[in-house]
Formats: structure tokens, C-alpha cells, sequence
């Protein structure tokens, strides 16, 4: 299965239908933005998702990040299949949900930290339920127990990229870069937890692939770019043949 991953487009037509039209292209059968994804879910924006999904034949299917209306995206009923669904072709996919494709079990882990929070207006451009919690953390257990976690689609990391904007010495307030390495280390309590053996992520807006040793071995992390990043930093397409020989 060919399944095409998606970096940050904070609510861009222009990006969004960029990301479609090349799953298309190259045979994809899934897409998944990694989170910053909507917005504020402006109907525009969302009549555009669906005109690109009636056009390839592929849903629009995302998780969230941390610029995301949660007031809004959280107020839609969660439907049987655990999915929620924003537009017809719109689907968010809850934090801690474990999806099985191609006799892969996947576990999907939106939210993140803002780093500029202290500079927005909660409720209007920053809202406070972006970051993973206690109960997103134990309902992934709960959702996994059983299965061989192999990938994580997330919008966090549990390591730092290098070229990342987010770490030590940057221009953003101390306390905003202290919660963002927390939410990073509980990012790696995720990984320890159900010892993945890859993890793809948005967030950090650079492109870039890191090993990390952990006590059960290496754990593959690939960094995906933003919009205004070239189509190559900005998707990475997936083939789980690659996975069976992990």
C-alpha cells in the first residue's frame, strides 16, 4: 500500500490541492496531513478538500495539530468507526487511534505545543487543548493493547530535529520552549510504550530523518516541512512493502 504523508499547510488551498493532485499522481491509496491542518475550518477551505477528493478518488484525512480550532473540531460527534467527520470527504482521526493498514497497526497522535502562545488570543487564534493528555496517552494503550505497533503518524516528535525553530536558544519565550520539550518527552514515553519502529511528523517545519536509540532498539523519525517548503520537504510517500523488512 502507497499511502503519501502531508507536513503542516495551516489551512492552504493552495498547498492542500498540491498534496492531493501528487497522491494522485503516484498511485496513492491513503493521504494523511500531520496536523496544523485546518485552521479554523473555513468553509471555503473545506469545499476545496472535498472538490480535491471527489477529484483523485481519495479522502482528505487528517490529524490534528496544534493550530487547529478545537472548540470547533471538538464539538463533532465521533462517528461508530471512530472516525469524525468534518465534511463528507474531511475525516479526522482522533489522538490514540490505532488503524491497521496492509496488516500494519498504526497508531495516530495528533496535538502539539505552541511555541508562540503567549503572543495569541486563546479561543480565537490559539486554543488550549492542543497538547496530548493523560487520557489521549491511555486511551492509545487501551486502543493497542494486543497489537504490534509498527508507525506512528503524529504531529510531535520524541526527538528534537536539529534544524528545528523550537529548541534551546531560539527567540521564543522560555516557559513556551520548556512545555514543548515536555510534550516532546512524552512523545518518547508514546515511542517506549509501543515501540514503533518508524514515526513520521509535521510540527517542527524542516525536513529531516533521524534515528533514535531507545532501550528496544532504533526508531526511524521522519520530520516533514511545511507549506511554502518544496512538494519534496513538505510529503513523503509511504510504501508499507518497505515495513515488512523492518
Amino acid at each position: 500500500m502507497k499511502i503519501l504523508l502531508v507536513g503542516d499547510i495551516h489551512a492552504s488551498e493552495y498547498y492542500m490541492n498540491r498534496a492531493m493532485d501528487h497522491a494522485d499522481e503516484v498511485g496513492a491509496e491513503r493521504v494523511f496531513f500531520l496536523g496544523d491542518f485546518g485552521w479554523t475550518f473555513e468553509s471555503k477551505f473545506l469545499e476545496a478538500c472535498d472538490a480535491a477528493a471527489d477529484r483523485t478518488g481519495l479522502n482528505v484525512e487528517f490529524i490534528d495539530g496544534n493550530h487547529e480550532d478545537f472548540d470547533f473540531l471538538l464539538s463533532l460527534p465521533v462517528d461508530d468507526d471512530g472516525i469524525r467527520r468534518v465534511s463528507d470527504k474531511v475525516h479526522h482521526i482522533p489522538r490514540g487511534t490505532v488503524m491497521e493498514l496492509d496488516g500494519h497497526h498504526v497508531l495516530f497522535m495528533g496535538g502539539g505545543v505552541s511555541v508562540d502562545k503567549g503572543w495569541r488570543i486563546p479561543h480565537y487564534d490559539w486554543w488550549p487543548q492542543e497538547e496530548v493528555t493523560s487520557e489521549d496517552y491511555h486511551r492509545a494503550i487501551e486502543n493497542a493493547e494486543g497489537k504490534d505497533i509498527h508507525a506512528v503518524f503524529a504531529h510531535d516528535t520524541p526527538v528534537l530535529p536539529k534544524l528545528s525553530n523550537k529548541g534551546p536558544g531560539s527567540y521564543f519565550p522560555t516557559d513556551a520552549l520548556n512545555d514543548s520539550a515536555a510534550h516532546m518527552a512524552l512523545m518518547k514515553l508514546v515511542a517506549l510504550e509501543h515501540q514503533p519502529k518508524r514515526w513520521y511528523h509535521g510540527h517542527h517545519h524542516v525536513r529531516q530523518t533521524t534515528t533514535l536509540s531507545l532501550d528496544y532498539g532504533d526508531l526511524i523519525v521522519d520530520c516533514l516541512d511545511r507549506d511554502e517548503s518544496p512538494l519534496r520537504d513538505n510529503v513523503i510517500l509511504v510504501d508499507t512493502d518497505d515495513w515488512y523488512a523492518d
